[in-house]
């Protein structure tokens, strides 16, 4: 739609997010396939968009109607070359021909296509981006140290060091909250270093 990126999320990291009942996703008996971000902790969703998310950028200062006002609305999809605009005019997604994100072996539109086949898996970054600014001039900061942070870290070293203790647990567990996740229970030196290293993609991821 007018953006470009060369930096895309993965498979390994979508399937990396848990589901609501804390069970990974070859585990849980919620993951359903077809509905991939179905019943997944929230911040797969905080993360990134997936195909057929409601996606909206502000790609110009002022108002271009229909399509513009100043974001513009659309439906993620990479799987035809049509593309389900919102038009600010009538409030309802015009179907328009002509999508940048279909790419075919004849096309090749890579170069200014989202996350095509070509480009991408399907997966757009959510997280950093302000709908309320200038795409082209977004002044969003980096966080550059969180609380989460130190908590993963005191999991981390903890467990390493071979200290590990409710501490470790708790420290896990008040990530996790902020998410709606399940509290994980303490576990052997390898379970617990799952955990955390789990924990911090997710929770970092980008």
């Amino acid at each position: 739609m007018g953006v470009q990126s060369n930096n895309f999320p993965t498979q390994a990291l979508v399937d990396k997010f848990e589901c609501t009942d804390g069970k990974r996703i070859d585990e849980s008996p919620l993951y359903n396939p077809a509905n991939p971000s179905q019943n997944r902790d929230k911040r797969l969703r905080w993360t990134l968009y997936m195909l057929d998310d409601t996606m909206e950028v502000r790609m110009s200062k002022t108002t271009s109607l229909p399509y513009q006002n100043p974001n513009q609305r659309f439906i993620f999809n990479i799987h035809t070359d049509q593309i389900f605009r919102w038009n600010w005019n009538t409030q309802k997604f015009d179907v328009v021909a002509g999508n940048p994100d279909f790419a075919t072996s004849s096309n090749g539109v890579w170069q200014f296509g989202a996350t095509s086949a070509v480009g991408g898996v399907g997966y757009v970054w959510r997280k950093y981006n302000d709908t309320d600014q200038y795409l082209w001039e977004l002044k969003t900061g980096y966080v550059l140290m969180r609380y989460a942070e130190i908590l993963l870290m005191y999991a981390e070293a903890q467990i390493e060091f071979g200290k590990i203790d409710a501490s470790v647990v708790d420290a896990i567990n008040a990530v996790r909250k902020r998410a709606g996740q399940p509290n994980i229970t303490l576990g052997s030196q390898a379970k617990m270093r799952q955990a955390v290293r789990r924990e911090r993609t997710v929770e970092f991821a980008i």
